[in-house]
C-alpha cells in the first residue's frame, strides 16, 4: 500500500477562481517563432544553389537549423579546401554539403549581421 496515496488528495483543477468566482483565463498563446522555420530553410536552399554562395551564411543558417533539429549533421569530411559538413534534411532526407568557414570569435558579429540582412530581404521578398 502507498502511503503517500491516502495523504494527498490532489484534485483537479476548478472551472472558476475561488476567491473570485470567475472563469479561468485561456492560457496566452504561444509566441511566434522570431524566425520563420520555411524562410530560414527556403534561404538556406537557395543560396546552396546559387553558384557563388557566401560560405559564412550558409554555414550559419545549416547550424540555426541543426539546432531547429531540420538539419542533422551525419558526417564531416576533410577535403583539400578545408573541413567539409553534410547535412541531411530531417523529414525529407535531402543531403546538403556546406564548407565549415572556420570563422573566428571577431568575424561572428558581421556574419550574424549579414544573415540577418539575408533573412530580412527573403521575409520581405513575396
Amino acid at each position: 500500500m502507498n502511503p503517500l496515496a491516502n495523504e494527498w488528495a490532489i484534485k483537479h483543477r476548478a472551472d472558476a477562481c475561488a476567491l473570485t468566482n470567475r472563469p479561468y483565463e485561456p492560457a496566452p498563446p504561444t509566441p511566434a517563432d522570431p524566425l520563420g522555420k520555411e524562410s530560414a530553410e527556403q534561404l538556406f536552399r537557395r543560396l546552396l544553389s546559387s553558384e557563388n554562395a557566401p560560405r559564412n551564411a550558409c554555414y550559419v543558417l545549416a547550424a540555426m537549423l541543426e539546432r531547429k533539429k531540420i538539419l542533422k549533421q551525419v558526417k564531416s569530411e576533410q577535403s583539400k579546401n578545408g573541413l567539409v559538413l553534410i547535412y541531411e534534411h530531417a523529414a525529407t532526407g535531402d543531403v546538403f554539403i556546406v564548407q565549415d568557414p572556420q570563422l573566428r570569435l571577431d568575424e561572428l558579429e558581421a556574419v550574424q549581421d549579414e544573415v540577418a540582412q539575408l533573412l530580412r530581404s527573403a521575409a520581405a521578398a513575396p
